[in-house]
């Protein structure tokens, strides 16, 4: 039993939601060889961040978090308010992995829409990755991308359908 009231799940969830609302493509559960990327985003600069998302254990968020460094431009690990301790800087710092700490909406507040993210510890950018899959489709931004166009066009869907059945129209 965890001492927080919500599950890693959620947190790729409320993180996704809050970033799309900024305008920024997403992706969760993206698949990086055998292993999967909690939550992924690409900047307007093209640079591929990867996301480690964990309640409580950092060490084995810093393993896998490394595991992902052949593939994205930076990497972080993100947990829930935790004090860092010198031995967990040092081992972050050591391996260039970022530390960010996930900053949970206001519960009294739906529309909250903030980033999800404090930067605790900067990432270092990963030079091994360097652009190396810019125009790799199948690599992960192809991944990131697809799923997003994806999910976007599922909601519009929905929006139509949901424009159809109550009667609402574009034309005046």
């Amino acid at each position: 039993m965890t001492r927080y009231d919500y599950s890693e799940t959620t947190m790729e969830y409320d993180c996704r939601r809050r970033m799309r609302a900024q305008g920024i493509i997403t992706a969760i559960e993206v698949c990086n060889y055998n292993h999967s990327i909690d939550l992924a985003w690409i900047t307007r600069e093209g640079l591929i961040y990867a996301v480690e998302l964990k309640l409580t254990d950092w060490k084995t968020a810093l393993k896998q978090a490394v595991y992902h460094q052949n593939s994205v431009d930076f990497v972080s690990v993100a947990m829930p308010p935790h004090r860092i301790t010198k031995p967990m800087k040092a081992a972050f710092m050591d391996v260039g992995v970022g530390y960010l700490e996930y900053q949970r909406p206001d519960k009294f507040n739906g529309d909250d829409f903030s980033h999800p993210f404090v930067v605790m510890i900067s990432p270092s950018k990963n030079e091994i990755h360097a652009g190396f899959f810019l125009n790799d489709q199948n690599g992960i931004r192809g991944r990131i991308i697809r799923q997003h166009e994806r999910d976007l066009n599922e909601s519009i869907k929905f929006v139509e359908a949901f424009s159809n059945k109550s009667g609402v129209t574009n034309e005046r």
